[in-house]
């Protein structure tokens, strides 16, 4: 199986009393081939949220106040876990 790599390019915090939602921006991209992956699924383990990367990679995420874990998936490659706070913060 192939393997995807991520690339944040904008965490944003927004904080309202003493709930904060982080909304992100991010790219996936073939690990091999830098090539953009398209129709990629973005989720926020454990909630509702979640989105599907467009024709460039790209997507655009809201992580809900106590979640701190994405999951990547994509026909054709590995699914891959990231602890937001841990690995990209």
């Amino acid at each position: 199986m192939k393997h995807f790599f991520l690339i944040l390019i904008f965490p944003f915090i927004l904080s309202f009393g003493q709930d904060s939602i982080l909304i992100i921006k991010g790219k996936v991209i073939d690990n091999e081939t830098s090539e953009p992956i398209v129709g990629a699924n973005v989720l926020v383990l454990g909630s509702i949220n979640g989105a599907a990367t467009n024709i460039n990679g790209e997507f655009t995420l809201t992580i809900p106040t106590g979640y701190d874990e994405i999951k990547i998936s994509c026909v054709g490659y590995d699914e891959k876990n990231i602890f937001l706070i841990k690995d990209c913060l």
